[in-house]
């Protein structure tokens, strides 16, 4: 009886350590973190295939599938702006499909409202073509793994827009692209409304034809400079397709306001194009609408009475760009400078023998300075035919601060002489500027970041006049949460 018994404990012992482990193993095989779970809800399988058995038409990398390929797999309605790809790629977890190209669509570039239903169509040079429809978070993904670099355009309704260069790399949302407070902003799709409030809606066209002046229009001169580095965004199919630049009424629209005009600011240096622009080509735009008054076109005199002759000048952070009316039979031209009206120095600077010159002014310090132009022949023989030019140049605000108490940001400094106002430059680096506000003749403001999104901000103050803009303060920075 004792043997009998104690074989019977020992075999249960037995039983019992096998389900012991069973369930052990059982349990680490089901066992994952609330990430898997979540995305195994979201990217459930539900097209009844299995997706790598060389059978499939419309996913995985099988080499089966076919060229032209309509993705119907948009349940990834998870974690929008993420760069999908970054979990999504040869799988991170065994829950985690594999990816080939994954992003999100907004209305706006900073990225708020998902724009849902739109078609994302993706083009290979392999000659694939995969179609995707975004969902209630903006998003799109597609399964199958392109061959080769892609092209990306987005529809809906009559709104479009395409991507401007090709890509190899399908992780739209990733932080070198269309990542929030990028460079290039978030994909978006815009309605086709122009959202910037318009306050003249008729443009006066009035050129400046005075006898011996020019000035300058923007036919052929602003129109030759937007078609070579804006239109390829800015037009029906672009990347900008909402702010077209194609036409003198569509690029009018967007000089009202003058200096504080959107192609003025976006222009200049710190602004979103100034880095598709030489500083001539900015300067030429800003002298089109601040002092040509948005001619439509251009007229020159090439005779120049003595003494009338018209003389431009800008200052743009540390540089001063002159333009002046041309002097038939120039070959050059030069300057003098002094600290009183009519009285000028002795030294000649010379300006070339083009109609504009930018000079550096970074040591010059800040004051009213008299230019008198001269326009020199072949044989060194001077002419003073240009009036006096005034430039005033502002010293750098000071004492620069910025600070942040809930949702209101406030930013202080000192003030400068000479200074009409200030602008607060903001951008995502000390040397990448997004843009400006434009704080008026205050030295302190406060903002509401309730609507910003968030993340770390570079900021600084830079003093305005009717000559132009200043260097920029020192920088401070300001974390959005």
């Amino acid at each position: 009886m004792k043997n009998y018994y104690t074989k019977t404990m020992e075999e249960k012992i037995k039983i019992l350590s096998l389900l012991s482990l069973f369930f052990i193993v059982s349990f680490s095989i089901i066992s994952v973190t609330p990430c898997d779970i979540f995305v195994e809800n979201a990217y459930a399988d539900n097209d009844n295939e299995n997706d790598d058995d060389g059978n499939d038409n419309n996913n995985g990398n099988d080499g089966n599938d076919s060229n032209s390929i309509t993705e119907n797999e948009n349940e990834g309605t998870h974690y929008p702006g993420w760069a999908c790809l970054d979990c999504h790629k040869n799988g991170t977890a065994a829950s985690e499909e594999r990816f080939g190209i994954g992003g999100t669509v907004y209305t706006a570039s900073n990225g708020v409202t998902p724009v849902q239903g739109a078609t994302v169509t993706v083009r290979s040079s392999a000659g694939q073509t995969y179609s995707m429809t975004t969902d209630s978070k903006g998003n799109f993904y597609s399964k199958t793994i392109p061959s080769g670099t892609l092209t990306i355009s987005i529809a809906k309704g009559t709104a479009s827009a395409s991507m401007v260069t090709q890509q190899s790399n399908g992780n739209c949302n990733t932080s070198s692209c269309h990542a929030s407070g990028s460079s290039i902003g978030r994909v978006f799709l815009s309605s086709g409304t122009n959202t910037t409030t318009v306050t003249n809606t008729t443009t006066t066209t009035t050129n400046v034809t005075s006898t011996g002046t020019t000035s300058l229009g923007y036919n052929p001169d602003i129109k030759a400079i937007l078609d070579a580095k804006c239109i390829l965004c800015h037009t029906a199919g672009g990347a900008r397709s909402q702010s077209p630049l194609t036409t003198y009424a569509e690029a009018a629209q967007y000089a009202t306001g003058g200096a504080n005009s959107l192609l003025v600011t976006r222009t200049q240096s710190g602004g979103l194009m100034s880095a598709y622009l030489t500083t001539a080509e900015a300067a030429s735009i800003r002298s089109w609408i601040v002092d040509n008054n948005v001619a439509q076109n251009t007229t020159t005199s090439t005779t120049v009475s003595s003494g009338t002759g018209r003389v431009n000048g800008t200052i743009d952070t540390d540089i001063l760009t002159l333009s002046w009316d041309a002097v038939a039979g120039a070959a050059s031209y030069g300057m003098y400078a002094g600290l009183t009206s009519g009285s000028y120095g002795a030294t000649r600077i010379s300006l070339g023998s083009g109609t504009s010159k930018a000079i550096d002014l970074s040591n010059v310090p800040a004051g009213t300075y008299y230019l008198k132009l001269v326009s020199i022949s072949s044989g060194g023989v001077e002419t003073a035919g240009f009036a006096e030019k005034t430039i005033t140049r502002t010293g750098v605000p000071t004492g620069f601060t910025a600070s942040l108490n809930g949702t209101t940001a406030t930013f202080s400094w000192t003030g400068v002489s000479g200074a009409s106002g200030y602008l607060l430059n903001y951008g995502l680096s000390s040397g990448f500027w997004l843009g400006t506000v434009n704080a008026g003749t205050a030295t302190s403001f406060t903002i509401n970041t309730s609507n910003i999104p968030r993340g770390t901000y570079y900021l600084a103050i830079s003093a305005y006049n009717s000559d132009g803009t200043t260097a920029k303060s020192s920088v401070q920075t300001l974390l959005v949460q």
